[in-house]
């Protein structure tokens, strides 16, 4: 796009199918990462409720590297999940933008 955007050959058109289609790629994934992280069974953000928040160990200890471990795969998840709510709101702008330059009436 960068290559395209220097050569003045930058298409708003394709803009916005690109975007579209990597906006119904990222939503099929926040959707499959809903699903096991809130899912109704064996979902992920529930067996880190169960198992990993309220129990914190100190010390030097196997089971403290344990708890770090499991706390950051929890972690992990939930910021995937913000990650990608955020790039699917990402290509709807991009695609909303790339709409507005393609119906410029200024033209």
């Amino acid at each position: 796009m960068l290559i395209l955007a220097g050569r003045r050959m930058l298409i708003p058109g394709g803009i916005v199918i690109g975007a579209f289609i990597l906006f119904v790629l990222w939503l099929t994934t926040l959707i499959e990462t809903a699903v096991q992280l809130y899912g109704s069974s064996a979902n992920v953000n529930g067996n880190c409720n169960q198992y990993v928040t309220g129990q914190e160990f100190k010390g030097v200890s196997l089971e403290t590297l344990a708890y770090l471990t499991q706390l950051n795969i929890c972690n992990c998840w939930k910021a995937a999940f913000a990650f990608e709510i955020v790039a699917a709101v990402l290509y709807v702008w991009i695609g909303i933008l790339a709409y507005q330059v393609q119906n410029d009436p200024d033209e």
